[in-house]
């Protein structure tokens, strides 16, 4: 009987009720989507705020060497903005790099030069196990997708070479040991190879110049420096050499602004969905409340029949949509670790997603709960019989 009047009299027909519960399930669905896809663009740690990089070759080719050489480069930026910044000369070497036109992943495999005191400052803190090189040995930290990459775990050697010469040589290979792996979230430096420049200059008794320049600004105000550096533009593309340079800080600092935005034009969005399933839902339904008024069900009843027929409609609902969010989670992770040669996780769902879909679901069980009270309340059984 509950069953009939829900169907019947609120939806009128089953085929109806399906395509309520179906539209619904969209919007859930989708709003659970944009939230994984929303929190995996968050997830980014230890990114520089600038990066200069030399010129490539004319060919374009990514060789070993990478970048061509910008001595002297960071030296003239620590001049220029003192204290305001962090500033770190490095060496860059290109192990290898993939791409992916299908999902427009890219990731370079590269060996990175530098000086202990990044380690310190900038990679402390970002370890997902294991610890930072020892000065004097020959040690490496690296990205978690390196790790995956050359399958090596901590206390495993790097097989392939590892160098900052910028040629590798038969004798440069399974030489460093990994001490250290960087947490996922650490998305920039994903596929790099960190050794102590300083470890491998004594080591080689020779000196290689920096070709990448990593920049990080230590407060708000860092961004009134980085005007003067705005300023010798010319002079740091003409007379270092520098021809890629990197502005990380916009999209750094306006990514949490961002992630706002887009989460208010996904709740924008879902509201004004559900505004008209509720809307749908409520068309005739003073009528139709009357008309059970009328032949004298009673109010109680009413609101069980709805709370028994609307909850299962609701709880059906969430539990689709999220089977579908797993499924899209799971199928988005699939083509990456496809692309990239090993199993990653990307693209995962938190309790940020569970509670989006669910507080959605809640909101609109609430609101049609109480339009429907209000209206059994509001109407006598004599009014009943006058509107029907």
């Amino acid at each position: 009987m509950y069953k009939k009047i829900f169907i019947n009299i609120f939806f009128e027909k089953k085929r109806i009720l399906i395509a309520f519960i179906s539209v619904f399930i969209i919007l859930l669905l989708y709003v659970g989507i944009q939230m994984v896809i929303l929190f995996s663009q968050s997830t980014q740690f230890s990114i520089p705020d600038v990066q200069m990089n030399g010129k490539l070759d004319d060919d374009g080719v990514y060789r070993y060497k990478m970048y061509n050489d910008t001595n002297g480069l960071s030296q003239r930026v620590k001049e220029l903005v003192g204290n305001e910044m962090r500033v770190y000369g490095a060496i860059s070497r290109n192990i290898c790099s993939i791409e992916s036109a299908k999902t427009f992943e890219k990731v370079n495999y590269m060996v990175y030069g530098v000086y202990d005191d990044f380690f310190n400052n900038e990679l402390k803190n970002s370890l997902k196990e294991g610890r930072l090189p020892s000065p004097g040995k020959k040690e490496a930290v690296i990205g978690s997708y390196a790790a995956r990459y050359f399958n090596v775990k901590v206390g495993d050697k790097l097989e392939p070479p590892v160098t900052l010469n910028k040629n590798p040589g038969n004798t440069d290979s399974s030489q460093y040991i990994v001490t250290g792996i960087l947490n996922d979230n650490v998305y920039y430096f994903k596929g790099a190879i960190f050794i102590s420049r300083q470890t491998f200059e004594q080591g080689n008794g020779k000196n290689n110049q920096e070709n990448t320049t990593l920049i990080y600004f230590r407060d708000s105000d860092s961004l009134k420096a980085y005007d003067k550096v705005r300023k010798i533009r010319n002079e740091i593309i003409n007379k270092y050499n520098a021809t890629n340079i990197i502005e990380n800080y916009e999209q750094k600092y306006n990514s949490l602004k961002n992630m706002i935005y887009n989460l208010a034009f996904v709740f924008v969005i879902s509201i004004l969905i559900l505004f008209l399933l509720i809307s749908y839902f409520m068309k005739g339904v003073t009528k139709k409340v009357g008309l059970l008024k009328a032949l004298g069900v009673s109010d109680s009843f009413i609101t069980k029949t709805f709370i028994g027929g609307f909850g299962a409609s609701i709880l059906l609902s969430i539990i689709i949509a999220l089977i579908g969010v797993h499924a899209v989670k799971a199928y988005l992770n699939y083509n990456l670790s496809q692309f990239l040669g090993y199993s990653v996780q990307q693209y995962m769902i938190n309790t940020y997603v569970y509670l989006s879909v669910i507080l959605l679901a809640v909101l609109l069980f609430g609101v049609v709960l109480a339009i429907i009270k209000y209206k059994s309340y509001k109407i006598s059984p004599r009014d009943a019989m006058l509107k029907v």
